[in-house]
């Protein structure tokens, strides 16, 4: 008669305690905590949910206007910037420098009779009348009524093209009309060192204030946002 010991060594496939091990099954120790399940199979594992910060601004593509879409520095740009005050007197005194511009030259061209007696006294005051070969005022005449003319053209063409320029937001027509008026007022300053009448001196006068007036008025801060602003909406497809 044996009688079992619990404290007995354990013989070879038997298990402390007397049952035998089951070799089918891993011996349970307990259980193992669960955290969680395992994510679906193309999810990466996580703990939760990533906090959103928001989409990524998209950067160079405009977005239409009223749809609430655009970068986190500000709205896209939704058309063409109204002009402002600035932009629209300088334009249009640029419409009035153009005008001016045909006017001198066809003042020029209809008072050929008074520039010829005006010549005749500066020659004669300076004692060189009696040196000029004979006709050489009627000739002098002719070339100053027809570069006149040209002149007065040409400045009234590119003074509406840098009017036309400047109320599309164009920065070039700023630069170019910036030049002209420029140019312009040198012109009217070596003026004023010839023999010049009354009334053309006078539209010389009115159109150099004119030049100065839209020059100032094209670099006021109003003007320059209103050129940026339009180049931006240029870049932008409007």
């Amino acid at each position: 008669m044996s009688t079992d010991d619990p404290w007995a060594t354990p013989r070879p496939g038997q298990q402390q305690g007397g049952q035998p091990p089951s070799y089918g099954q891993a011996p349970s120790y307990g259980q193992a905590p669960s955290y969680g399940q395992a994510p679906p199979y193309g999810q990466a594992p996580g703990r939760g949910t990533a906090p959103g910060y928001g989409s990524a601004p998209v950067y160079g593509r405009p977005t239409a206007a009223g749809d609430g879409r655009g970068s986190q520095y500000g709205p896209a740009p939704s058309g063409p910037p109204p002009r402002p005050s600035t932009v629209r007197t300088a334009v249009l005194l640029m419409y009035v420098g153009a005008a001016l511009s045909v006017l001198s030259g066809l003042l020029v061209a209809t008072m050929q009779d008074d520039l010829r007696t005006e010549f005749e006294r500066q020659a004669a005051l300076q004692g060189s009348s009696s040196q000029l070969p004979p006709g050489f005022f009627e000739d002098f005449l002719g070339i100053i009524v027809i570069v006149s003319v040209v002149f007065g053209l040409l400045f009234a063409g590119l003074w509406i093209m840098n009017a036309v320029a400047c109320s599309r937001g164009r920065n070039w027509g700023r630069i170019t009309g910036t030049v002209l008026g420029g140019l312009y007022l040198l012109s009217a300053l070596a003026s004023l060192l010839q023999p010049t009448l009354g009334l053309s001196l006078l539209v010389t006068a009115v159109t150099a204030l004119v030049a100065v007036g839209a020059i100032v008025l094209l670099w006021l801060r109003p003007s320059n946002e209103f050129f940026a602003a339009a180049g931006a909406a240029r870049r932008a497809g409007y």
